[in-house]
């Protein structure tokens, strides 16, 4: 297994306790956190139902016009800010409706698209000017930064989410078995 932690001269949390994202299962960002016993507020920044169109953060190839941007916090922190791209039918839940659910659960209940698959990819790299205020960091901080697409059964893109980490008290862990 192995674990990715990055220093930083600015501590964030109180608490010692390490927040551990396990990759090797299905599960979101919110659910991770609760899974741990943690209970994270969230912050609803922006819900646009066509934003994520014209987005160029967002994979050129992905057609997901909607653009959800959520602030975490633990303990009264800002931890963590999410930028999600949903399918068209998601725009119709409204800002209201958006900040009280997760991705997920938009995804599977709300527009009956049950995720199959998650591909994940995690690196560390400065932080970008429209992330470092909601978390209080400077240009010059760097922050892990977590990309997960997310398909159906039937391998349509139905997500893509980059999730900007505060890097103190986070780790991601990822088993593998097998012989070599």
């Amino acid at each position: 297994c192995f674990a990715v932690r990055m220093p930083s001269s600015r501590p964030t949390f109180v608490s010692s306790q390490v927040v551990r994202h396990e990759l090797g299962e299905l599960q979101g960002f919110y659910d991770a956190l609760r899974n741990q016993g943690l209970e994270p507020e969230t912050e609803l920044l922006e819900f646009s139902a066509v934003a994520g169109a014209s987005d160029p953060q967002r994979p050129a190839a992905l057609a997901l016009p909607v653009r959800l941007r959520r602030r975490y916090l633990l303990q009264g922190k800002p931890f963590a800010v999410v930028e999600a791209y949903l399918p068209a039918g998601a725009g119709e839940l409204g800002p209201e409706r958006a900040a009280r659910l997760t991705v997920y659960e938009i995804l599977g209940s709300f527009l009956e698209l049950p995720v199959a698959r998650a591909d994940m990819v995690v690196r560390c790299q400065r932080v970008r000017a429209d992330v470092a205020a909601p978390l209080g960091l400077r240009r010059s901080d760097s922050v892990l930064v977590m990309e997960r697409q997310s398909t159906t059964a039937g391998g349509m893109v139905c997500e893509f989410m980059r999730i900007h980490i505060v890097p103190e008290r986070y780790e991601f862990h990822v088993s593998s078995a097998g012989p070599l």
